[in-house]
């Protein structure tokens, strides 16, 4: 905050926002299983997706939401053949680009192509959470990465010109260029540290993630 003399101070906040956001993605990728290749028809465990541990989104709490559809050979063939040509990332591939054969036709030009399968499905759908902490241990807190470099800054209260300084403390805060961090408790004589550098900052995406994320929690969050 901005006192009115000036200069730069804190403030405690009166509520929580920009502590805990939330994010939200949905999935584009089509996967496939045929039960007649699996016996009794019942298709065996897979892995649907894999998170590596320095996935930013499961730093803290994440969610995923599995929807199954029962469909039938003929829509699994329309799918499958969609697939393998979004898959077919060369001229040289084995599956070459052609008409996508589905149920959906254009009712006032028959010869206009038009891809689309219509068909009615069961679904079966399972929402499942998980902590950060359900997989490792409290000691591999650090190694969770953020969504942006988020290195503390120890600027001084007036603009310093030697260290590149070009704004005053007041100037960055008024600007939105930077959000509170810490308290700089160090003697002043501490690696040399001057006393007019009183606070530690950060740029503002790495004190208040609700400038890229969102502070309401969804419907279907469980803690």
């Amino acid at each position: 905050m901005i006192n009115s003399n000036g200069s730069v101070g804190t403030a405690i906040k009166d509520n929580e926002d920009g502590k805990v956001c939330f994010g939200y993605d949905e999935s584009s990728e089509i996967i496939l299983r045929n039960a007649s290749e699996y016996a009794l028809n019942s298709i065996q465990p897979f892995v649907i997706k894999f998170n590596e541990h320095d996935n930013k989104k499961i730093q803290n709490r994440y969610s995923l939401l599995v929807k199954q559809y029962l469909i039938s050979r003929e829509a699994y063939t329309f799918y499958e053949t969609l697939k393998d040509f979004s898959e077919s990332g060369s001229v040289l591939s084995e599956t070459q680009p052609g008409t996508v054969i589905g149920n959906l036709f254009a009712v006032n030009n028959p010869s206009e192509t038009v891809i689309g399968f219509f068909e009615v499905a069961k679904t079966l759908e399972k929402r499942t959470f998980f902590n950060y902490t359900d997989y490792f241990f409290d000691s591999q807190l650090f190694l969770r990465t953020y969504f942006f470099p988020c290195d503390s800054m120890l600027p001084f209260r007036y603009a310093n010109p030697d260290v590149s300084q070009d704004l005053s403390l007041a100037q960055m805060v008024e600007a939105g260029l930077v959000s509170f961090y810490a308290e700089n408790y160090a003697p002043p004589d501490y690696l040399g540290l001057d006393p007019n550098q009183p606070y530690f900052v950060v740029t503002p995406v790495c004190g208040d993630c609700s400038l890229f994320a969102d502070i309401e929690v969804p419907d279907f969050w469980v803690e």
